[in-house]
């Protein structure tokens, strides 16, 4: 293609001595994608030390974390979506000079990536074993799967609301802090998580708990975003969109924590039922 482009002599001719690398683009594009990359490789360091702590367990444990990793996968898939529309339309509103709409554009996508999680999440958890037995019919393997969707699946939605905070600031041109945030709200509290409170609790239920700390970054994500709101003319501190999202958040988590509470209790009521 390159031979062909080179030695055509029409309009689409390839001169490449009129090639060059712009400076202030390729800053632009390496102040956004380098930090990003340094957070997907380093994330992935981080679940590598956890799942070696799995394998600890056996591979009745690993084949019922297996399955239950898919199964969250549809649900962070869900969550991925309103990222992406987060980042875009930022981006896109922030070129046009509209910086007045990033606000209702963070409090929208929040509130959806925020009753996905739940409904998704959650439902996954409620519909955990009729999903975990389409992977396999061990009940031994479906019960391993069911003890990381309780303590992943119930409070993804709290990793979902993270992406987002972090795609809002990475459509305002901010990548670096939502990396450091990132980094060490989820993967150094991981690993610091499994160095220490893992060693002294050595069962799969203090593991699995690892995967809920990503909620840390997701708050410290949300402590930023006022701040680095100052750099594009406008800051989002004390705004009523701020104040209605927060509101939302604690208000989701109560529910979630109640219904929660309410299955609890509905189990354990039909434990005692079949009691002789």
């Amino acid at each position: 293609m390159l031979y062909v482009l080179i030695n055509d002599n029409s309009s689409v001719k390839l001169d490449i001595r009129h090639l060059y690398i712009d400076k202030d683009a390729l800053w632009e594009i390496s102040k956004v994608g380098i930090p990003a990359g340094i957070q997907g490789t380093v994330f992935s360091l981080s679940n590598v030390a956890i799942q070696s702590s799995v394998n600890e367990f056996g591979a009745v444990t690993m084949a019922g974390n297996g399955a239950a990793s898919s199964i969250e996968g549809f649900v962070y898939n869900a969550m991925s979506a309103f990222y992406q529309t987060c980042l875009t339309f930022t981006s896109q509103n922030l070129g046009a000079g509209k910086v007045s709409r990033i606000r209702k554009i963070l409090f929208v996508c929040e509130a959806c990536v925020l009753v996905t999680g739940l409904i998704c999440g959650v439902g996954g958890y409620l519909f955990g074993r009729p999903l975990l037995s389409i992977y396999s019919d061990d009940p031994q393997v479906i019960a391993a799967g069911m003890i990381r969707l309780t303590f992943v699946c119930r409070l993804y939605f709290l990793c979902g609301m993270m992406d987002v905070l972090v795609g809002s600031l990475r459509g305002m041109g901010q990548s670096m802090f939502p990396m450091v945030v990132s980094l060490v709200g989820v993967c150094v509290f991981r690993l610091v998580w499994i160095a220490t409170y893992f060693q002294v609790h050595q069962n799969i239920e203090s593991q699995e708990a690892a995967y809920a700390l990503p909620g840390l970054g997701g708050l410290l994500c949300g402590v930023g975003h006022p701040v680095l709101g100052k750099g594009r003319g406008e800051s989002l501190k004390g705004s009523r969109e701020l104040q209605d999202l927060v509101q939302i958040v604690v208000e989701g988590a109560a529910l979630l924590f109640a219904g929660l509470r309410l299955l609890k209790a509905a189990e354990e009521g039909r434990e005692d039922l079949r009691k002789p």
